[in-house]
């Protein structure tokens, strides 16, 4: 699979598992090992690991095979190692404290951007 089209995927099946603020972030060229990170957060700890747990029966379905997974004790911070894939879901004031989008968005790596396809109304011409 494509890694855009994988980007895609991935943030389409958290976002609809009820992640926030999912982002998509290609590091392919500061990392020899992972191609893509995708970061999201949740409000409670609880529902990162419900999140969490819900995305790796997704990411079967995707193609994805788990490697690793770490981070479900807590619940604050779990990472998904899919090889060139890597999903880190984190409680929300965490996410906040850690700041990784800042970390990799360096101008080499680029944000996909990918968003919820709501599709908007025309504007209104004037009438006349």
């Amino acid at each position: 699979m494509e890694i855009v089209d994988c980007a895609e995927k991935i943030v389409n099946v958290l976002t609809k598992l009820g992640a926030k603020n999912v982002e998509a972030l290609d590091i392919s060229e500061k990392s020899k090992d992972i191609k893509l990170l995708v970061i999201c957060s949740l409000k409670t700890e609880d529902k990162v690991k419900e999140v969490a747990t819900n995305f790796m029966e997704e990411a079967k379905g995707l193609g994805l095979e788990l490697l690793r997974k770490d981070g479900f004790t807590k619940g604050q911070w779990v990472v998904l190692d899919y090889n060139e894939v890597l999903i880190e879901i984190f409680f929300e004031p965490l996410r906040e404290k850690y700041n990784l989008e800042k970390l990799w968005k360096d101008g080499k790596n680029k944000l996909f951007p990918i968003e919820n396809k709501k599709t908007k109304k025309p504007a209104k011409t004037p009438k006349k």
